[in-house]
Parts: structure tokens; C-alpha cells; sequence
């Protein structure tokens, strides 16, 4: 499977890929690598600066489960 690009949510820049199984992130800078197993990752856009941030859907639903049990 081949890597998704990332881009900005709002100018379109070009963030980064993300690999095909959302494990591994390469940054558009200096070849900075990011490894993670769920959580969220956030990232201000170098051109515009503008927040951006990926979930992954597994720690969302826990999240919001977490929320729910709270109200």
C-alpha cells in the first residue's frame, strides 16, 4: 500500500505521509520520523500556521466513551 499525503486543512500545504496503516508519520522537514500507536498527533502548518492534527479512531472512541461516562 502506498503512503497518504498529508496537507493542510486550510492552504493545502504539503504536511507530510502518513503510511497506509496510520502507524508511521515522515514530516516534511529535515526527514523528521514519527512513530505512534494511537493518540493524536497535532502540527502547525509551516506556511500558513494553522493547527493541524491527526486521531486515531481507536483512541477517539475511547475518548469519547471516557466523555460520555463523565456527563
Amino acid at each position: 500500500m502506498e503512503d497518504k499525503r498529508w496537507i493542510c486543512k486550510v492552504c493545502k500545504a504539503f504536511i507530510g505521509f502518513v503510511s497506509a496503516d496510520g502507524k508511521m508519520i515522515r514530516v516534511k522537514y529535515k526527514d523528521l520520523f514519527i512513530y505512534f500507536e494511537g493518540g493524536r498527533v497535532k502540527i502547525i502548518c509551516r506556511k500558513c500556521g494553522i493547527e493541524n492534527e491527526l486521531v486515531d479512531e481507536e483512541y477517539r472512541r475511547l475518548l469519547e466513551s471516557k466523555l460520555s461516562e463523565r456527563r
